[in-house]
């Protein structure tokens, strides 16, 4: 993953990567609906914390991961 990716999406190993995640202040939660790789998909929440970005998996279908670089 480069430096400036900050989201990836897709195969070898059916993964969404958020590599060190940052929400902006005035930006308090936002929402990932349907991330999807092949058959199967995810709905992410992420919320805003002073140093720190907290991530929620809401909803996943089939064979998909999450992996969170910080």
């Amino acid at each position: 993953m480069g430096a400036l990716e900050l989201l990836r999406v897709g195969p070898p190993y059916n993964t969404v990567a958020l590599s060190s995640p940052v929400l902006s202040a005035f930006l308090e939660d936002i929402q990932l609906r349907t991330l999807t790789i092949g058959e199967a998909s995810m709905d992410l929440a992420l919320q805003h914390h002073p140093q720190d970005v907290g991530v929620n998996v809401m909803r996943r279908e089939g064979d998909i991961d999450i992996m969170i670089v910080k």
